[in-house]
């Protein structure tokens, strides 16, 4: 999604104004890339640059570091991003909120961490 501004004027993209129309037609709506990444890093690299500015106990990173895990695999394995063949479809709008409160949080909890917001 982009919009650019110049001679005064600004210019919507399509996916700019679906994303606008979108938010307002949902209860949840987060855009987000596949994996949050440091510009220049790969993407393992980048997502362990991110855990260790967010939690400097060991314990705890050990604790994101998992649930990152995880939510990949659910990412994955889930009909909730997608309608590819052979993932496993959610039967209920609960269990999409669900997933997508687990990752709001992990994400939230990154960007300020990492002074993103």
């Amino acid at each position: 999604m982009s919009a650019t501004y110049f001679g005064g004027e600004v210019k919507y993209t399509k996916r700019y104004k679906l994303g606008q129309l979108l938010s307002q037609l949902t209860r949840h709506f987060l855009l987000m890339t596949a994996t949050p990444q440091e510009s220049g890093k790969d993407k393992r690299d980048s997502v362990r640059i991110l855990l260790d500015k967010t939690a400097h106990d060991p314990a705890f990173r050990k604790t994101l570091e998992t649930e990152a895990q995880e939510l990949s695999a659910i990412g994955n394995s889930y009909m909730i991003r997608h309608t590819e063949i052979g993932k496993t479809p959610l039967s209920s709008s609960e269990q999409v909120e669900y997933f997508f409160h687990r990752m709001f949080s992990l994400m939230r909890l990154i960007l300020r961490a990492t002074g993103r917001v």
